[in-house]
Parts: structure tokens; sequence; C-alpha cells
């Protein structure tokens, strides 16, 4: 944590891609501990649903089954870098598990309906290897 030079830090799940403008999401201040972008699904039973209230407070997850419409973690979150002082750990840890599952933290949400895709694994990898491959680099928003 000493090492955190700013008041917020962006973490990314790196087997994640969001095609959404992502200033108005970075480009946030705010009091509570974790700004959290959910991105829509459609037809999913293989990712856990957001659950939040009317004021995009994160309440839970609901486990992964079939519906018609979720609204899932895209991997991308700001934290506020004081929970990392009080919350130290040298240990890996899945931030979902450690963070957004600890109620303690106030976790906002923001929806996005930008495309999402969710690399984590071979057979989803390959499933979406054509759309990967017509990417130019430099890939700048």
């Amino acid at each position: 944590h000493n090492k955190l030079i700013d008041d917020y830090s962006l973490i990314i799940n790196g087997d994640t891609y969001v095609n959404d403008n992502l200033s108005k999401f970075i480009n946030n201040k705010f009091n509570f501990d974790i700004l959290m972008l959910t991105s829509f699904k459609f037809l999913t039973n293989k990712y856990g649903a957001v659950v939040c209230n009317n004021e995009l407070d994160l309440v839970g997850f609901k486990e992964k089954k079939l519906s018609l419409f979720n609204y899932v973690y895209s991997g991308i979150a700001i934290f506020k870098n004081d929970i990392f002082k009080t919350n130290l750990t040298k240990k890996v840890i899945n931030v979902e598990d450690f963070y957004f599952n600890d109620l303690n933290y106030s976790t906002k949400i923001i929806k996005s309906k930008s495309k999402f895709i969710d690399i984590g694994t071979k057979k989803r990898y390959l499933k979406n290897e054509k759309f990967f491959s017509s990417l130019k680099l430099p890939f700048v928003l």
C-alpha cells in the first residue's frame, strides 16, 4: 500500500474485455469505498448476477442460473486506496470474494450496456478469437 500515490486505484481483470468509454467511469470522485462497472448480459447462466438497490448500492450476488438478462461484474472497478491501508494482506486474493462479498465496504454500481466478453477459459477465447484478431493495435478509446 505504500506504493499507492493517489486516492484511487483502478483494478482490472486480465481476462475480460469491455467496449465502453471508461472515462465516464474513471473520472468519478466518490465518498464510498468501491465503484464497480457492470455489464448487461442477455440469456446467460455462466455469470453470477450483481444485485443492487434503487440507489445502485451493491447488496449481493445471485448464483449462476439461467435468466433472461442480468448485470454482471465486468472485471473493472475503482477502489479508494484507504481500504487497502486498513486491510493489508500479503497473500494473493480474489477481489470479488475479499471485497465485494464483504458488505462492510460500500460499493456503488455503474450499469453498462456495452459489449462485454469474459475470456477466462480457452473455450470462450476461441469463441471470440475472430473478434479479437480484428482489433487494430494499438487499441485506444
